[in-house]
């Protein structure tokens, strides 16, 4: 879209960040329950991933780094659930 890749704040996406961090929490959290949940999860973040380098937001690094950070980010959350013995499907 009008070709705006990069800018001043473009680095590390947003968008792939928060949804590698939804699917990794989620798929941490139901995978006893939901065996093959992480299909879905993982290919809800490609595809919102997919969508911001189609547009022309994000470069595929910008990416790359969303999904670590991301990554990260939903672990340590489900740690933090597991720690304060939160969880609720076991």
């Amino acid at each position: 879209v009008n070709n705006q890749c990069g800018g001043l704040y473009g680095f590390v996406s947003s968008h792939a960040t928060n949804s590698m961090a939804i699917s990794v929490f989620l798929f941490l959290l139901l995978t006893n329950k939901y065996s093959k949940i992480g299909y879905v999860l993982f290919a809800y973040t490609l595809l919102v991933s997919y969508s911001r380098i189609y547009l022309g937001m994000h470069y595929p690094l910008d990416m790359a780094v969303g999904w670590l950070v991301g990554g990260v980010l939903g672990f340590a959350c489900y740690l933090f659930i597991r720690k304060k013995n939160m969880v609720v499907y076991e």
